[in-house]
């Protein structure tokens, strides 16, 4: 730009300022940096004016471009930052409000509502900018140990349903000493079931342990009856180490319940028949 001498005549507002930029050059100058007048900051419809102040006719003015560079408002990633986590479901709730300290990383394990797609949500309050690195959400499987109540919905684990097309089986096959053993897992059931035996002619209760672990699914399972001779057999349902109820005889007119405890046999440690009816 080639004048004999302009200036910048600035309005902040309804003022002009004059004078705030000059030159008497006539060569082009670049980048010329000026910083506005006081009163210019925050204006909506600041408005920068050239005039040609020489006295010569010929001479002429010329400005190519004119760019207005400011600074944003001070701001701070606890005071001005916010960040919101969106559930599945659409559902916003907001981690870090603006002004409180960051808690990263967040426990969200109140906010997981199942499998989906989860969003972060960042907004900032003072027109500057606000950037998130990075993000990664840990969904953790918990292991629970539950307890006879919390692992069956009752007090106790039931007997082993006795009657009906699933009632238990027990069938020696010809292939040495293998028992195999079918019980109906579908009407009742529990952590896992196992097989007792006592000795023909005493019914006062076990004598040891044929199985500790049938497992849950009721079908056919074998069981090795090696030195079993002349035994009886009951199955029982067992949750985390406790011994459920033992079921029932037929005795003269109905069905009395049975009274063996298993103690501490198939490594039991404790015992409860406080549910006496399956379902």
């Amino acid at each position: 730009m080639s004048v004999p001498r302009r200036y910048q005549p600035i309005t902040a507002g309804t003022t002009w300022h004059y004078g705030v930029w000059s030159t008497a050059s006539t060569a082009w100058l670049c980048d010329q940096v000026v910083a506005l007048p006081s009163g210019a900051e925050g204006q909506t419809g600041l408005k920068i004016r050239f005039r040609n102040t020489g006295t010569v006719s010929t001479h002429r003015g010329k400005v190519d471009y004119v760019r207005i560079i400011g600074t944003g408002p001070a701001g701070s990633w606890t005071a001005s930052a916010q960040v919101s986590l969106i559930d599945p479901a659409a559902a916003v709730t907001v981690l870090k409000a603006y002004g409180a300290v960051d808690a990263n990383p967040y426990d969200v394990t109140a906010l997981y509502t199942g499998p989906g797609t989860y969003q972060i949500r960042l907004e900032e309050n003072l027109g500057g900018t606000a950037t998130l690195s990075d993000g990664t959400m840990e969904i953790q499987k918990a292991v629970v140990e539950c307890d006879v109540s919390s692992c069956t919905g009752t007090s106790a684990p039931p007997p082993v349903q006795a009657t009906g097309a699933g009632a238990a089986k027990f069938i020696k096959h010809p292939d040495g000493n293998i028992l195999r053993v079918t019980y109906d897992a579908v009407t009742c059931n529990a952590q896992r079931a196992i097989l007792l035996y006592g000795i023909l002619g005493d019914w006062a209760g076990y004598a040891g342990c044929a199985d500790d672990d049938l497992g849950n699914g009721g079908l056919d399972a074998a069981v090795d009856a090696s030195g079993l001779e002349n035994v009886w057999f009951n199955i029982v349902w067992t949750s985390s180490g406790t011994a459920g109820h033992p079921g029932f005889v037929f005795q003269g007119g109905g069905n009395e319940p049975r009274s063996w405890a298993v103690g501490t046999l198939c490594g039991m440690t404790g015992e409860d028949h406080g549910h006496p009816t399956c379902p």
